[in-house]
């Protein structure tokens, strides 16, 4: 069974993905980029992306949820077949 992970945003965490912790043997909800295998742009982006949102108080915009699309879309490449992406 793949692993989730969702991509979704806090108030107060910088690190913007998290995962079903029913489908997770380590019974964590976070992982480090290291730990997934990201690519340092791909790492960047999310941190920009996060960034970005905390900034504008929080706000979503039709351009920001094009980039979390964008994200999403990566974040799955990298990843692989194991895991699922959500955009939350």
């Amino acid at each position: 069974m793949p692993r989730e992970v969702s991509l979704v945003l806090f108030e107060g965490q910088s690190w913007p993905l998290r995962e079903n912790i029913l489908l997770n043997d380590d019974a964590r909800t976070t992982f480090s980029p290291e730990e997934y295998g990201l690519s340092a742009r791909l790492t960047q982006q999310l941190y920009d992306w996060t960034e970005w949102w905390h900034t504008h108080e929080m706000r979503q915009s039709p351009s920001h949820d094009r980039w979390a699309a964008r994200l999403a879309r990566d974040l799955q490449a990298e990843l692989g077949p194991e895991f699922v992406v959500l955009l939350d």
